[in-house]
């Protein structure tokens, strides 16, 4: 793990970055050129921060993330929530990792992550019976990819309320 000055540096660096994703998230609702150029810059602007703190599976996430929301048809509805996911979910590896080093972590991503999977939940939950109860076999590797994609924001939100399973919602 980084000495405990570059994490600080580090999450300094992505932290305004971060509210530009979320922000860009509400903003594809009316304005979706606008929205697409605010990930972008976000994107672009968290690179270097990792790149320089050596988080090589972060920096992985932020291309595949920034590679998604570049492609011609890219459906935020569905995607971009999944991405932004599975980037907290690398944040909060750095942060677990930190933590086994008794270093503190400056940026709570774990918290943030389930606290924004558990503001979608009962939509996901939606989703995920939507998507489970028009199943066609041809389309079965995209539906499962898209299962799992629900499944991990779902176990986040349960995550936050403290409970063992997606039933006691």
């Amino acid at each position: 793990s980084a000495p405990p000055g570059d994490l600080q540096r580090f999450a300094n660096q992505i932290a305004d970055p971060l509210q530009a994703l979320l922000y860009a998230a509400e903003l594809a609702k009316t304005d979706r050129d606008s929205a697409l150029e605010t990930a972008q810059d976000a994107l672009t602007a968290m690179r270097k921060p990792a790149d320089s703190a050596g988080f090589v599976r972060l920096q992985d996430q932020l291309e595949r993330f920034a590679g998604r929301v570049m492609a011609p048809k890219f459906d935020w509805e569905r995607s971009f929530p999944a991405l932004l996911c599975e980037l907290y979910e690398e944040l909060a590896a750095v942060q677990e990792l930190a933590e086994l080093d008794d270093t503190p972590f400056p940026l709570d991503a774990k918290g943030q992550l389930q606290h924004w999977c558990s503001e979608r939940v009962f939509e996901n939950l939606l989703l995920l019976n939507k998507t489970v109860t028009e199943w066609r076999g041809a389309d079965a590797p995209e539906r499962c990819e898209r299962i799992r994609e629900l499944l991990a924001q779902i176990r986040h939100a349960c995550r936050h309320y403290g409970l063992e399973s997606a039933a006691q919602l």
